[in-house]
Formats: C-alpha cells, structure tokens, sequence
C-alpha cells in the first residue's frame, strides 16, 4: 500500500479537531501540533528508517485511538495494517472499543517487544 502523508496529515488533523493542547501557553494549540512535531523529530532522524512513510503515517496518528472517535479497523482500511498496528502499540487505550485498555507495565512490555521504528515513535512523542 502507497501511502500519501499529506493525507494521514489531513486525517489526523480532522480527527484532532476541535482538541487543543495543553501546554500552558494562551492560546493553546491546536493538538494537531504535537503529531505534527513528533513527525518532524523523526524527519530530522540520521536513520533513514525513521522516515520511512509507514512511521512517519505512526507518528501523525499515533494519539487518535487515544483521543479521537476512531478506529483502528479504519486505520487498517485507510493507511495499511503496519501503520494500524504501530498506532495500537502506541496507544494505551482504544476509544471505540470497549475494554481496550493497557495498564502501565503492559504498554511498557508492547513497546519493549515492538520494532525499533516503533520505539522511535514513542522516543520522539
């Protein structure tokens, strides 16, 4: 699967909308600023693996299982099952779906057993 990341960058920020970040500044963000700057950590990386297309899509959506109305089945349609399963490993809880849910050492241990390129994500968050 192709992926265009100037379409994960459009649906991440449709699916933040309306979200700020809270930063301390006035005004906050809006939230799509962290993604975006996670993005941009890794785009910065020496590794050229750390700006392959599939991790740079993980670190655009890496909050919106979390935080946003949407789920990871969509993810998997939309952008690909290595992006969809970068984003659960990355994602404590799932919103849409009842019971998805990681305590600290379990989401500690998916990131520990997750590709490296996963653990940079998590890195640059």
């Amino acid at each position: 699967m192709s992926l265009d990341l100037a379409e994960v960058d459009a649906f991440a920020e449709r699916a933040h909308a309306g979200q700020s970040r809270k930063t301390g500044e006035e005004p906050e963000p809006p939230y799509i600023v962290h993604p975006r700057a996670v993005r941009d950590v890794l785009l910065g990386h020496p590794d050229p693996s750390a700006r392959e297309p599939w991790v740079l899509a993980a670190a655009l959506l890496h909050d919106v299982l979390e935080d946003c109305a949407v789920h990871h089945d969509e993810l998997t349609t939309r952008f690909g099952a290595d992006v969809s399963a970068a984003v659960r490993a990355l994602s404590k809880k799932m919103r849409m779906v009842a019971g998805a849910t990681k305590d600290d050492s379990q989401y500690w241990r998916v990131l520990a057993q997750s590709p490296l390129a996963i653990r940079r994500v998590k890195a640059a968050d």
